[in-house]
């Protein structure tokens, strides 16, 4: 069991007072996934953070927490994506399915 995806880049352990840095993640894809997990997760980061162009595609999962917590992502796709039995739609920052 865990996560499908976890990746909030604020893992800093002493910045000195200096501001996170900026980074960005692009192009991500995660495809063909089967099984059962404890949550399907969370993509999001800091304000410096920049995420874009993600796809979800093909997965048939079983989830006992089926909450997606997203941070702003530009370009999502969910394509063919299955939790619990139901199709999972997007919409906003957090994805509960039935």
């Amino acid at each position: 069991m865990g996560r499908i995806i976890a990746w909030h880049p604020d893992q800093f352990f002493d910045l000195q007072g200096q501001p996170p840095p900026s980074s960005s993640v692009r192009n991500l894809t995660v495809s063909n996934v089967r099984g059962s997990f404890e949550r399907f997760g969370q993509l999001r980061g800091h304000e410096r953070v920049s995420i874009s162009e993600v796809a979800f595609e093909d997965f048939d999962v079983r989830l006992v927490d089926p909450r997606l917590d997203l941070g702003p992502v530009t370009g999502l796709v969910v394509k063919d994506v299955t939790v619990n039995g139901a199709a999972l739609e997007p919409a906003g920052t957090e994805v509960t399915l039935p």
